[in-house]
């Protein structure tokens, strides 16, 4: 008998770092996922997009809108970002 209540107690145990450890990965996943996190990731999708056409501008001139030459990396980065920026705007 004593032996069972041994073994019910590290059940128990082993049971509660379990539940402990999926209310840690589930509040991580709330704090990722929440819209003020969101938001902050959209400010900073937004920057990294100001930061490339301001690239672009000083590369290629102001009066440049992207006709009339082929792209280039930075014109790729900016796509991509604006792509991120939509899936973001889309989750909140």
């Amino acid at each position: 008998m004593e032996w069972i209540s041994i073994i019910i107690s590290l059940v128990a145990a082993i049971a509660s770092i379990i539940a402990a450890r999926a209310s840690v990965a589930s509040f991580r996943y709330t704090k990722q996922m929440s819209k003020g996190s969101i938001k902050k990731r959209i400010a900073e999708k937004e920057r990294q997009i100001y930061d490339v056409q301001n690239q672009i501008y000083r590369t290629y001139g102001l009066n440049d809108n992207g006709t009339g030459r082929a792209w280039g990396r930075l014109d790729y980065k900016k796509a991509q970002l604006q792509a991120e920026l939509e899936e973001l705007r889309l989750e909140l």
